[in-house]
């Protein structure tokens, strides 16, 4: 499932992503942690989603399941004239 809802959740899809929570017992399980994006990010699928921008899918999560919004995430802010940060403890 991981794979599939990180997936989701950078393309944007509202009902790719409805589906794949459809199937599981507790929804707010999978949206409240922290997954290991790369050696460094590690986000929630809220965060995943506002990072690429896909304001759509972060409102239907928001409005739709119950989210803990303080969760702290390790994230990379791409700032076209240097390289990547990572900023750490970002809710």
């Amino acid at each position: 499932h991981d794979i599939v809802l990180i997936s989701t959740a950078r393309n944007g899809r509202i009902d790719a992503f409805e589906e794949r929570l459809s199937v599981v017992d507790d929804p707010k399980k999978y949206l409240n942690r922290i997954y290991r994006i790369d050696q460094q990010q590690q986000c929630t699928l809220l965060a995943l989603t506002c990072l690429h921008g896909r304001m759509d899918l972060m409102r239907f999560i928001v409005e739709t399941y119950p989210v803990d919004l303080e969760l702290l995430n390790n994230i990379y802010l791409d700032d076209s004239r240097e390289k990547k940060q990572l900023y750490h403890d970002v809710t």
